[in-house]
């Protein structure tokens, strides 16, 4: 009994050394490979598929700060990554070639075995519209081992709720180096063509209009994409991040959305209120 005690405590004490690690390197969730790979296995995260407001995000962070800002338009598209991708839901967003831009990247390997059956295509596409992915656009690795194909930089990098599982101190610098770099104006006039354009936004100006001149094609350099979920009055999670990446990358543009999600199906589904900040940050000269 007293080995058995002995053992008991020894166990207790190294799951305490580990939330503290935790807690020291800004993380604020361990979950193992084996439990994601668990629940990705059960389906557990396919309610973000039907669920609007989940939807929403994902339109907001694709079509909005990717197409805006992050070289997701015009004739010469930017590449975007998904970091911790899942199923590759935030593929279903993006249109035409931009399709073709896309990476996904998950610790999970049952998630991309998912996003490879559910949304890659090997062959000659039977959608004309739909633009297949390759199934080697989705790759098995944690954000901490990741490095990009050799030679490719991104105009979009995307932490779509998971940040918070992750050292996030560490996991923002490192891809804020994977981002393309600005490019400084050649002469005074290159300057004013750029405050020009952030004129026309400030203006309401259409998106076809200051789009290129806004982003990556501007040669103002790739962005950074967080989203983080919060429940009102405890916001120090979601405070704690995008604090942490203003050290490294200069805010561009942000937006809150609001409202129920549910996890599961069928009237044993759970309702709940959810809320997100997504914020957009550009690499600095």
């Amino acid at each position: 009994m007293k080995k058995f005690r002995m053992k008991a405590c020894d166990a207790f004490l190294v799951l305490l050394a580990a939330n503290l690690a935790n807690l020291a390197f800004g993380q604020f969730y361990n979950v193992s490979v084996r439990e994601w790979d668990r629940d990705f296995k059960k389906n557990k995260w396919s309610f973000i598929d039907r669920v609007a407001v989940e939807r929403a995000r994902n339109s907001v962070i694709t079509n909005i700060f990717y197409t805006l800002y992050g070289g997701g338009m015009g004739p010469k598209l930017s590449n975007l990554l998904d970091v911790g991708c899942g199923e590759g839901v935030l593929s279903d967003f993006l249109h035409g070639p931009q399709r073709q831009k896309y990476y996904g990247v998950d610790v999970s390997s049952e998630a991309i075995k998912s996003a490879r059956k559910r949304r890659s295509q090997e062959g000659p596409p039977t959608d004309p519209y739909a633009n297949p992915i390759n199934p080697n656009q989705f790759q098995v690795s944690s954000a901490a081992d990741y490095t990009p194909p050799s030679g490719v930089t991104f105009g979009a990098i995307v932490f779509n709720e998971m940040l918070y599982y992750t050292d996030y101190a560490k996991i923002i610098p490192k891809f804020a180096s994977f981002l393309e770099p600005p490019s400084a104006p050649a002469n005074a006039a290159a300057a004013t063509a750029g405050a020009a354009a952030s004129d026309r936004r400030e203006k309401g100006t259409p998106v076809s209009a200051a789009g290129s001149d806004a982003g990556v094609a501007g040669g103002q350099g790739g962005i950074m994409i967080i989203s983080v979920w919060f429940s009102e009055g405890n916001e120090k999670m979601r405070d704690e991040i995008f604090n942490e990446a203003r050290k490294h990358l200069e805010p561009v543009d942000v937006m809150e959305l609001s409202g129920v999600s549910r996890n599961g199906a069928g009237p044993k589904a759970v309702k709940r209120k959810v809320n997100f900040r997504i914020e957009c940050f550009r690499r600095r000269v």
